[in-house]
């Protein structure tokens, strides 16, 4: 449940094939607040970011992140691929980004219209050299 004087942490991803490094990120998240709060990509929006699908649905991403007991709450993106959107939904005072994420340029605009100072914190990367979406799907193969 959720209290106002909780500090609201939101983090974005694909969460394909949940892995160590996937959850070494959103256990960093979780320590950088009171209330995590994870967005869940659309398959849509992947597919224009990557230029490809994920490898499992965004249902089952989403199930994956649920079922890891990390996260307080989980929630599927926009497909609009207005992340900056949740932004002003959530109200977050902290957004985290892994490694490998770069921060919106339309973030700023909505930190500034939801009139609270939003810390962002980029999540160093834990092993990437095994513990990467990528290298995982190469060895499904």
């Amino acid at each position: 449940m959720e209290t106002k004087n909780q500090k609201k942490v939101v983090i974005f991803g694909t969460f394909d094939l949940l892995h160590d490094g996937h959850k070494h990120v959103i256990q960093e998240a979780k320590k950088e607040g009171d209330l995590l709060f994870v967005v869940v990509g659309t398959d849509k929006n992947v597919e224009k970011i990557k230029g490809r699908l994920p490898h499992n649905n965004q249902e089952e991403r989403m199930h994956a992140v649920k079922d890891s007991g990390l996260a307080d709450k989980v929630l599927l993106g926009n497909e609009d691929m207005e992340s900056c959107s949740m932004i002003e939904e959530l109200k977050p005072d902290v957004i985290c980004l892994g490694y490998d994420q770069k921060v919106p340029e339309k973030f700023e605009e909505k930190i500034k219209a939801i009139e609270k100072d939003v810390k962002i914190v980029k999540i160093d990367s834990h092993q990437p050299h095994i513990h990467k979406s990528s290298i995982i799907r190469k060895n499904l193969k």
